[in-house]
């Protein structure tokens, strides 16, 4: 039996005035070129769940949150040194408590608050936050 890697991740659904914070990957992201997703990423060790998603977030976009309830989760497999990885994962509503947006890493070439409408299922979404983009977009219909 070959052994499985096992990570967690967190995303962060940052809403301000019915719009969604979205992130766009460089050319240069390894495992999702020029798609779009909300910012996040997989835990470090030590880190309590609150910590991981206030960090992630600073490192992506220099926001500051406050970390809310989770809305959804999922899985997904990706190669991490050469190892097949599955990642769980969860996304979680976020309050800002600042909202100056401040993009340091390489690995993002942009960012755009959007409409939370069937529109925003237009973009070209990374596969693995598609799902939870649609349960979005369906609970702010309603």
């Amino acid at each position: 039996m070959v052994d499985e890697l096992l990570q967690f991740a967190q995303k962060a659904l940052i809403i301000k005035d019915r719009k969604l914070l979205l992130i766009k990957k460089s050319a240069k992201d390894i495992n999702s070129p020029n798609q779009w997703e909300v910012p996040g990423g997989r835990k470090q060790v030590g880190e309590n769940l609150e910590q991981h998603i206030i960090r992630e977030v600073k490192e992506e976009v220099g926001l500051e949150i406050l970390p809310k309830e989770i809305f959804d989760m999922w899985e997904f497999s990706i190669p991490v040194n050469n190892e097949k990885t599955t990642v769980v994962a969860v996304a979680r509503f976020c309050e800002l408590t600042n909202d100056t947006i401040v993009i340091t890493e390489d690995v993002i070439d942009n960012y755009k608050w959007v409409d939370i409408d069937a529109a925003l299922l237009d973009y070209n979404l990374i596969p693995g936050i598609r799902k939870t983009i649609e349960k979005l977009v369906n609970k702010f219909s309603k």
